[in-house]
């Protein structure tokens, strides 16, 4: 018997976009499937469009209130039944054959809690965009199947490169970790599952575009960027990263990271902490590094801690120190040093256009004179062309003409 897939669809004002997501799913070559759609308190038709299909496979729910995509796909979640649990965007569309081919590797590979695929970048009008939208598409593509360590390590200094709708995760480990999504993630809910996940299971990317991911630059739109994006996605994957460790057990901690422990004998409770401390702070990229000076001031605030790390790691209080002329979020005050220069620039470029539009104004001024003036000098030809005098004394002024050759 093939097993239930549920598909979580949260939808939020998508009414453009949501029956092609869902047709997409109806499409699938795999049949057993339940799709949950919650829409979350839309103003738009979108409730109307969800109403319009019949299948008996789609569950609805329709909140009253607005609480995001988290919230309202862990209200689908608590509904499922299913052994797998899928997500699909109300905006994305999925390949006719990405169920079946990810159920049939899923069930081939029981080691595995989730299974992802490479995607297709597509616009607005949902027409294929590799191209225009090179990082992210690149960022999807370039992906490679590391092992649970290497995947760990990845995901601490790079941040998330797994697309949310290409999971087909099982059931059984997505309870393993909590079984919902955090709500305190949203933008980065699904890395932050991602990282419970891969401390317990391994994970697959198929190298196959399942899913047709579509980006845009909307400003109000999940995907596309903005700098109050830059920033949420900066703190929330910091947010992140400042987990990793308290989700893990010691003999995790150590099977994961204890060929790169400072102390190599470390066993202790203690000694563990002060390996995760090091650890962190070397990890996480140079603008964060504040995670590991934020583990060492819980540390340190117990004396006897102080003395396992110079005893056993080689700890100094001055180089601690050193760690806090780190800058932190450089990223930041670059984008805004950045948008004030061109701030800057943009007005410039206003008051050149304004001057140039200024002596545009007085030049078409001039032109339309001059044009006046002739105009008026030509009437004043008419006029003597037209005189009594000018016509009869034409002969003789032919006459002279003839004369002077």
């Amino acid at each position: 018997m093939t097993p239930k897939v549920s598909i979580i669809l949260a939808n939020y004002n998508e009414e453009k976009y949501i029956a092609e997501a869902i047709e997409s799913v109806i499409n699938q070559t795999y049949t057993n499937w339940e799709l949950i759609i919650i829409d979350d308190a839309s103003t738009d038709r979108s409730q109307d469009i969800i109403n319009s299909y019949k299948d008996s496979r789609i569950k609805t729910i329709f909140c009253k209130k607005n609480n995001h995509v988290a919230y309202a796909s862990n209200l689908g979640i608590d509904m499922a039944i299913g052994e797998y649990i899928a997500k699909i965007d109300s905006d994305d569309v999925w390949e006719a054959e990405k169920l079946e081919k990810q159920v049939l590797f899923m069930e081939e590979h029981t080691e595995y809690g989730v299974c992802f695929s490479k995607v297709n970048i597509i616009d607005e009008d949902s027409i294929e965009a590799n191209t225009k939208f090179s990082d992210i598409f690149e960022l999807f593509d370039k992906v490679k199947n590391r092992s649970q360590e290497e995947w760990i390590k990845y995901f601490l200094k790079n941040g998330n490169c797994l697309c949310n709708a290409s999971a087909v995760i099982r059931k059984a480990a997505l309870e393993c970790v909590g079984g919902h999504y955090n709500l305190a993630f949203v933008g980065a809910e699904d890395y932050e599952l991602w990282m419970r996940l891969i401390i317990k299971f391994p994970i697959y990317v198929m190298d196959e575009r399942l899913v047709r991911y579509r980006w845009e630059e909307a400003a109000g739109k999940i995907s596309g960027f903005s700098l109050g994006k830059i920033y949420a996605t900066l703190n929330l994957q910091t947010m992140v990263k400042s987990k990793m460790f308290d989700y893990m057990s010691d003999e995790e901690f150590k099977k994961f990271f204890g060929n790169e422990f400072v102390n190599k004998t470390a066993d202790t409770a203690e000694e563990i902490e002060c390996e995760k401390a090091e650890f962190m702070l070397r990890c996480t990229g140079k603008d964060v590094n504040f995670l590991g000076l934020m583990r060492y001031e819980k540390l340190l605030e117990q004396p006897e801690i102080l003395e396992i790390l110079q005893k056993k790691s080689g700890f100094s209080l001055p180089e601690f120190y050193k760690e806090l002329r780190v800058r932190n979020f450089g990223i930041p005050g670059e984008i805004e040093a950045k948008d004030a220069t061109i701030e800057d620039l943009r007005g410039l470029v206003q008051e050149k256009e304004e001057s140039i539009q200024r002596q545009k104004l007085v030049l078409e001024k001039d032109i339309a004179d001059r044009d006046n003036k002739i105009k008026e000098l030509e009437a004043i030809i008419e006029d003597y062309e037209n005189s009594t005098s000018w016509k009869l004394t034409k002969p003789l002024r032919k006459i002279g003409t003839i004369v002077k050759k």
